[in-house]
């Protein structure tokens, strides 16, 4: 229904090899409407982006053919401005927030950030799916690089837990602005904090305990 509103009103957007995209030599295998937001992390919240396409677009090395190469991009309707474009990387991160809505890790501009998009409950729903089933291709295909590069094994592993890390700790700082309208995310937070402060506390006393025990080693050795 949006493609076919599209056309009707934007008979240009039809004619193929007018304007390079940069997807010509890729395949689309799937796209849904819906409204980009990005987390700040300056501002501590999120910010509207627009209301456009999102594509999974996938396209292979000429050099072998059963590497995969994928990325999400998304452009905004009518302008066809691109507001997100990121290749789909080992341990990003995908999590549904609500029914209706997604959030993920992703690149802007060669820095880690986290998106949001709001759609429909079936786009959201068959957006993760998508996601997921090229994520671990994606790491399998990592994984077999490794074993086949051994020399360069540390440090592709340490460059993904780096990724991996970044991911988390900017998704961690944005999850109490995206999640206000899901209780359970909220628990969760609880919960992990309660987890923490009881390793915190584990921490604290085993310190003392350790701080008691050279004290009195100190005493005998000088009483000896």
């Amino acid at each position: 229904e949006y493609e076919a509103k599209r056309a009707s009103t934007h008979p240009s957007a039809n004619i193929q090899g007018d304007t390079s995209t940069g997807e010509e030599h890729e395949v689309t295998k799937f796209q849904m409407a819906g409204k980009l937001y990005m987390y700040n992390p300056e501002q501590q919240q999120y910010a509207e982006r627009g209301y456009g396409i999102l594509k999974i677009n996938e396209s292979h090395d000429p050099s072998d053919w059963n590497m995969l190469h994928a990325r999400i991009i998304m452009r905004l309707d009518k302008a066809f401005r691109v507001i997100l474009n990121s290749p789909i990387f080992p341990h990003m991160t995908v999590e549904r927030v609500t029914d209706r809505s997604v959030r993920f890790g992703a690149q802007d501009e060669s820095h880690l950030r986290v998106f949001i998009i709001k759609a429909s409950a079936n786009d959201c729903n068959n957006l993760c799916k998508e996601l997921q089933s090229r994520l671990q291709i994606i790491e399998r295909q990592q994984s077999s690089s490794n074993v086949n590069t051994p020399v360069n094994n540390n440090t592709t592993t340490s460059s993904s837990l780096s990724t991996q890390n970044s991911t988390n700790r900017i998704r961690k700082r944005s999850h109490s602005n995206s999640d206000s309208d899901t209780p359970k995310s909220t628990n969760d937070i609880s919960k992990k904090s309660k987890i923490i402060d009881g390793y915190r506390d584990g921490r604290n006393q085993t310190s003392d305990e350790d701080s008691v025990e050279s004290i009195k080693t100190g005493e005998q050795e000088t009483n000896n």
